[in-house]
């Protein structure tokens, strides 16, 4: 029985030992992927509103880019999928859009003690 060479069989690499074909690039085991440092952004004592982190740390252009994301259901607030708008963000809460860096509400920096 005659088979027509496919790409996979003038490829090197090692035979597949389940289907005696050669093994693609594809078949090779993946490094796992390295997830990106969080991004820490700080807010003041105040509550602050999850469209207007989104805004401050650069993950949208506008509000109505963030509402979108929302209304979506791209956004997860400390890994749940979040869907209100007007979310009080609190100091120590994270948020996750796929593609993006995390990013985690910090309070404000304590203040230096001046030197004379």
């Amino acid at each position: 029985m005659f088979r027509a060479a496919t790409a996979a069989d003038k490829m090197p690499g090692f035979v597949n030992k389940r289907s005696e074909r050669r093994a693609t690039p594809y078949d090779m085991k993946r490094p796992p992927a390295r997830r990106p440092k969080p991004l820490e952004l700080e807010i003041g004592d105040r509550p602050i509103n999850l469209t207007q982190v989104l805004k401050l740390a650069g993950m949208v252009m506008h509000g109505g880019e963030a509402k979108t994301l929302i209304a979506e259901g791209l956004v997860r607030v400390n890994g749940v999928e979040e869907n209100r708008k007007r979310r009080k963000m609190t100091i120590g809460d994270r948020i996750e859009i796929d593609g993006a860096p995390t990013v985690v509400l910090v309070g404000p920096s304590p203040p230096t003690a001046a030197t004379e």
